[in-house]
């Protein structure tokens, strides 16, 4: 396991954590953030409450128990691009948008701060959107800034399974953004026990076919995704094809260039964070940076 840096520096930079569609394990999250004196800001999709996926009662102990803020990441989660293709961008901001708030307003949560799905957006809907809330995420970024910018936006680097990042290339974001008094701009979905997830060594590799030293778990979610080398971080997710015994199969990469005999691989949702690693980030980011939600962030300098 990685051991965490110990530090016992004064405070400077900020953390801005959050989490995307809304899951019950954000709870999980929460118990975390709140042993270390954290906070985060949660972007929920209105249909995950109509369905039951998340409660309202969940996100209202969220933000009124946790101290987090609950932002809109619209009511139906639909691609904004191809929406205002079809319909228009007066027609998003009406069934998108301005319904999610008003959804939202309705069970008590203040959403003030809205992430765009799959940060898709149109040049008219960032200008658009800043009539109903201060901020959007830009996505896509370096995660690293200084604040909200003059346009409304803000960065963000998805550190789940999908856009795997190295536990140690995170702790070096922190020391950065504390060394420069600046904001870390982190972001995820479900964070999930450990046992959710697989981690092995490669044995051998071919374009499209990873040979594990032992025998693979088998897994059922048809979301799963291979990180190839658990040292080197992913700018898109590997999406898993089969697995059968040791072997791992995958169709959208080759497995070549991400990977070699002897490295630690690891299985798990695409877009899952694993316990133990949303721990040892918030610990060493809570001995460095103050953390904040999204609608507290100072404006950009």
């Amino acid at each position: 396991m990685l051991s965490i840096p110990a530090f016992a520096e004064q405070k400077r930079g900020i953390a801005a954590f959050s989490l995307d569609d809304g899951y019950p394990n954000w709870m999980t999250a929460a118990h975390i953030l709140k042993k270390h004196g954290g906070v985060a800001t949660g972007y929920v999709n209105n249909f995950r409450i109509d369905r039951g996926d998340i409660s309202a009662e969940m996100l209202s102990a969220l933000q009124d128990v946790y101290g987090w803020e609950i932002g809109t990441h619209t009511y139906g989660h639909a691609n904004p691009e191809a929406f205002v293709l079809l319909y228009g961008g007066e027609r998003w901001i009406q069934d998108e948008l301005l319904s999610s708030i008003r959804g939202l307003a309705a069970l008590g949560l203040k959403a003030h701060s809205l992430v765009f799905p799959y940060n898709k957006s149109t040049a008219e809907l960032r200008r658009t959107v800043l009539l109903h809330v201060s901020s959007f995420r830009s996505g896509g970024e370096r995660p690293i800034g200084t604040g909200i910018r003059p346009d409304g936006s803000f960065p963000g680097k998805a550190i789940d399974v999908a856009g795997y990042v190295p536990i140690s290339q995170v702790f070096s974001w922190i020391d950065r953004a504390h060394r420069e008094g600046s904001v870390l701009f982190l972001y995820g979905h479900q964070v999930l026990p450990d046992a959710a997830f697989h981690t092995g060594s490669v044995q051998s590799v071919t374009s499209g076919e990873l040979t594990a030293g032992e025998p693979v778990k088998p897994f059922h979610d048809p979301y799963s995704c291979l990180v190839p080398d658990m040292e080197r971080p992913l700018q898109y997710g590997i999406a898993i094809q089969k697995v059968e015994g040791n072997r791992i199969l995958i169709s959208n990469a080759n497995l070549l260039r991400f990977t070699a005999p002897g490295a630690r691989f690891m299985i798990g949702p695409c877009l899952g964070l694993r316990e133990s690693d949303l721990e040892a980030i918030v610990a060493y980011a809570a001995s460095r940076l103050e953390f904040r939600r999204i609608s507290d962030l100072p404006k950009e300098q």
